[in-house]
């Protein structure tokens, strides 16, 4: 069986009907020079989804920008096709190999983890010169703790600047925009000086009054924002495990409330969900009071004003 090396040396992608030129063909190969770094002298049939998450790590780490940390699986793909092609890997092997990948991010990304404050301050820390953008986003989700459909659906006329509150009405995944359907969900809550802040810094570059859209005014797509953003960014920052799903935001949020010693009762409203909820997904985290400053967490200290 060839090594991953011996086969990449020898690769000419596209054979047959799917003929690519030298330059594509030599950008492939360099996106995948820090796979090659660690897992080239291994078996070809021995590749793992995890040389993808290598490659991809040693690559943020190297400054890459979140386009060309993506582009490597796309790389690992086309390899695997190929390789596939040419009788050097067994047909179905990417069809396999692409199953795996799914699960293994996923298996991740549904995993109800939060970080911790210091991962927090260092994943919004690098955003601010990662993805700029998106900054805002992701530090308001942080401090807010809303669902990411909440947040998605939330329009200019639903923000109070000067009273620092919101009104939650609309829940908006993907294309699909609807009234949020429970009581619990519909509310309005206080939010903390640091969110003011955020939200008046937000250009109003959409015609239909969408406080968070991509840098041409369009939709935030969230399964897109997800691969081209928050991944890469997870991988630029490094905190334990890179494949979270962007909800870890509203769990971070729900941790420190119960850490901080906010009550129950008030924690569960301010994010719209039951007591029961609240309690069964973070219950390993109350009764540690920590003596936290609400405003730390995003919540300004008033927990208690939350209205349905």
């Amino acid at each position: 069986m060839k090594t991953v090396r011996d086969f990449v040396a020898s690769w000419r992608s596209g054979r047959g009907s799917r003929r690519v030129t030298a330059g594509w063909e030599a950008g492939r190969k360099r996106l995948l020079r820090r796979l090659l770094e660690a897992h080239g002298s291994k078996p070809l049939d021995q590749i793992e989804p995890s040389w993808i998450w290598d490659a991809q790590d040693a690559a943020a780490a190297d400054g890459c920008s979140p386009a060309t940390i993506n582009r490597i699986t796309a790389a690992a793909l086309a390899l695997i096709r190929d390789a596939e092609a040419s009788g050097d890997l067994p047909p179905g092997t990417r069809a396999t190999f692409l199953g795996r990948v799914h699960r293994e991010r996923e298996s991740g990304e549904n995993r109800m983890i939060a970080f911790d404050l210091a991962e927090r301050d260092a994943i919004i820390d690098t955003a601010a010169t990662f993805c700029p953008w998106y900054h805002p986003f992701i530090a308001f989700q942080f401090f807010t703790g809303l669902r990411e459909s909440e947040a998605l659906g939330l329009k200019w006329d639903a923000v109070d600047l000067r009273g620092r509150r919101l009104t939650i009405r609309l829940s908006r995944r993907e294309n699909k925009v609807e009234a949020c359907k429970t009581a619990r969900a519909r509310r309005t809550i206080p939010i903390s000086h640091a969110v003011a802040a955020i939200l008046a810094s937000i250009p109003r570059n959409n015609p239909d009054g969408w406080v968070f859209t991509t840098p041409t005014g369009a939709w935030i797509l969230e399964s897109n924002f997800c691969r081209r953003v928050w991944h890469p960014l997870l991988r630029a920052t490094r905190p334990r495990p890179q494949t979270l799903a962007f909800r870890c935001t509203r769990h971070t949020w729900g941790s420190l409330a119960a850490l901080s010693g906010a009550s129950t009762a008030d924690a569960a409203a301010y994010m719209g969900t039951s007591r029961d909820m609240f309690t069964k997904h973070y219950e390993r985290y109350l009764g540690s009071f920590a003596g936290m400053d609400l405003e730390a967490i995003g919540g300004g200290g008033t927990l208690r004003k939350v209205q349905g």
